[in-house]
């Protein structure tokens, strides 16, 4: 009895695991270490790797965003995902969930500019926010 108690042990210990990983939170902001929210960006790099950051300001400081193969940039309202190169951004939000200054991704200017009504900032294009970032 004490040996299938034993083999019981071992078959659960294995399974969680084989498990783990599909239990696994998302990882940190390779940029700044803040946990994933709502601001999420997406690298697809040329050779298919895909780097995540907690916003589109650390994707553009720490990438070469014009090199990369794809940009998905997550709407702050709808939690869709939209091309980063065709998304529209709030710089220096007061409001936000990775490192300030803030920056926010909308699907479209006229979203960008209402939320900004509310919470400040600035409504940049694509190549405006990386003109702003020194990039």
């Amino acid at each position: 009895m004490k040996r299938s108690g034993t083999s019981w042990i071992v078959c659960l210990v294995l399974a969680a695991v084989l498990a783990g990983p599909a239990w696994a939170a998302e990882p940190n902001c390779p940029m700044c270490g803040a946990e994933m929210g709502a601001a999420k960006f997406t690298v697809t790099l040329k050779d298919g790797k895909q780097k995540l950051y907690a916003c589109p300001r650390c994707a553009m400081l720490d990438t070469d965003v014009r090199a990369a193969k794809a940009l998905s940039a997550t709407d702050f309202l709808s939690r869709k995902l939209v091309d980063g190169r065709k998304a529209f951004y709030l710089a220096k939000t007061s409001y936000g969930e990775c490192c300030p200054p803030f920056w926010l991704s909308f699907s479209t200017r006229e979203d960008a500019e209402k939320f900004a009504k509310g919470f400040g900032g600035q409504v940049l294009g694509f190549e405006e926010a990386l003109a702003k970032l020194g990039r």
